[in-house]
């Protein structure tokens, strides 16, 4: 019996191919040794040949691993529109994330239209915190749109592992998702399902500045485009969660505009910062009825270290009434800045090894700005300059700024930079979320004063020391070419001497032949 499940593992190994022919030459002699399929399947995972899931969907009888010019690694996740995969771009060698159409939703014409409105909302986007679309296609039937691939973990698992997130590490993360709803808003795109679980954070761990991309597209709508004879979504049919939706989004989803979405911003960043949802009840219909009644209570009562101006910037973000919420996803990121973790990224010339938003080129536009301004003018050379609601000489901006964004919190202990694990390691769970929730202020007030302490007489010794250094360098060099001309005058007088002797020696020999 193991020999037929071999050979017939052996087939399917032959029709996926995944294999190459001196690969799979190598499996049938194997296959010959009567090893069973479970062994064969480990070996070709060891060996770096498949993905473990490539692995498993061989033992269980499947053998497509390719669409188009992409090869299937892995299952990301799977929705009501279809299945994400891990997948590599053959010709590119490029790993992206590949959505394909669920297959009982490709017959369905409203399904298919859905699906390809998806494809020209998210091609009309390029922003570093929105995902990038690469691609889109048909083949076989199969409707697939090719993202870029992003390695990190979206905001529901980062809050499940760690409970309430630091203050400055979240107000950064929706800076930036609001930076890229703005993105989307001025290209006529309401998202329509902003959630913890839509945004994905790149980020060792809260203690490292953090990256974040907006995702999942796939109900978000063209408002410029939607006529009443066009629409997807019909008057009545809700779209969105029940935990973060905003009550207008609620009743009818067809009139939800970019409020709504910051209503939904505003419900993830208290979720971050409290570890609780806004709103409580055992189904949808009691957490739908509780926004309606009540207004989403002050993160401070769950939080009291949060910040008076955040308190304020979630309860404007989550009013019942859209009127009386912030207009644009910019007025969010302005609001929120002064709270956010400096980024490291930046220096006070304004080059930076990311792409730049515009509040964040502004920002160091006007600290160039005050740094020439402080050099001109000798009385002013220690002039505070604002970086992100703190205060800091001019001359000390680029390399205090730095180091106070890279260090951690006085009252945190040091952590290792190993990656973040997946939530089932324990590692990822190791990480103590509480222990950053100082005060940004404190934290970098006191990294400010420390620098300013020890600033100019370092600097002053450092140049003593360079200089010092430069001289007995010199001193060195002199000596050791003193030494090799002696050395060199030394060989080249005993060779004259020897060169002389031999001389008179040889005219006394011939005087003595001559008698």
């Amino acid at each position: 019996m193991n020999g037929s499940a071999t050979d017939t593992f052996i087939e399917r190994l032959r029709a996926s191919s995944l294999l190459d022919e001196g690969q799979l030459q190598e499996m049938l002699s194997l296959a010959q040794a009567a090893y069973p399929p479970e062994i064969l399947a480990r070996r070709i995972v060891q060996s770096g040949w498949v993905t473990p899931w490539q692995s498993e969907q061989l033992l269980q009888g499947h053998t497509r691993f390719h669409l188009g010019k992409y090869q299937l690694l892995d299952m990301l996740g799977k929705g009501g529109m279809g299945t994400v995969y891990k997948a590599k771009q053959t010709t590119m060698q490029r790993m992206v994330a590949l959505k394909v159409m669920a297959h009982e939703l490709m017959e369905r014409p409203d399904a298919v239209a859905r699906f390809q409105r998806e494809v020209c909302a998210v091609a009309q986007l390029n922003h570093p915190y929105i995902v990038t679309a690469y691609d889109s296609d048909r083949t076989d039937n199969i409707y697939y749109l090719a993202m870029e691939y992003v390695d990190g973990f979206d905001l529901e698992t980062w809050i499940s592992n760690f409970g309430k997130l630091p203050l400055q590490w979240s107000c950064e993360c929706i800076r930036q998702a609001s930076l890229g709803l703005q993105h989307a808003h001025e290209r006529g795109l309401v998202h329509r399902d902003i959630k913890p679980s839509n945004l994905l954070v790149v980020a060792q761990s809260t203690l490292h500045f953090p990256m974040t991309k907006i995702l999942d597209l796939g109900i978000a709508r063209l408002a410029r485009e939607l006529t009443p004879g066009t629409a997807l979504t019909q008057t009545g049919q809700m779209i969105g969660t029940p935990d973060f939706i905003a009550p207008e989004q609620a009743q009818n989803s067809k009139e939800a505009d970019i409020r709504a979405d910051i209503f939904s911003l505003g419900c993830t960043l208290y979720h971050m910062l409290t570890g609780e949802l806004p709103f409580t009840g055992n189904n949808p219909v009691e957490k739908l009825v509780a926004r309606f009644n009540n207004a989403v209570p002050p993160v401070k009562d769950l939080r009291p270290d949060v910040p008076d101006g955040v308190n304020e910037i979630v309860l404007k973000m989550t009013r019942k009434n859209p009127a009386e919420r912030y207009s644009h996803p910019r007025e969010i990121a302005e609001a929120i800045l002064p709270f956010c973790l400096p980024n490291p990224h930046h220096d006070v010339a304004g080059s930076s090894s990311v792409i730049l938003d515009h509040e964040d080129r502004s920002a160091i536009r006007k600290l160039k700005e005050e740094y020439e301004a402080g050099q001109n003018e000798a009385h002013e050379e220690t002039r505070p300059v604002k970086v992100r609601g703190a205060s800091l000489p001019s001359t000390e901006i680029s390399d205090i700024k730095r180091k106070a964004a890279l260090a951690p919190t006085i009252d945190q202990p040091k952590r290792d930079t190993d990656d973040m694990r997946p939530p089932s390691d324990m590692t990822m769970g190791s990480l103590h979320p509480h222990a950053s929730q100082g005060s940004s202020e404190t934290i970098l007030e006191a990294q400010i004063a420390k620098e300013l302490r020890a600033g100019s007489n370092i600097a002053l010794q450092t140049n003593e020391e360079e200089e010092e250094s430069s001289y007995g360098w010199l001193i060195i060099l002199a000596l050791l070419l003193v030494l090799v001309l002696l050395i060199v005058g030394t060989i080249w007088r005993d060779q004259i001497r020897a060169l002389i002797q031999s001389q008179m020696s040889g005219e006394n020999t011939i005087n003595s032949t001559d008698l």
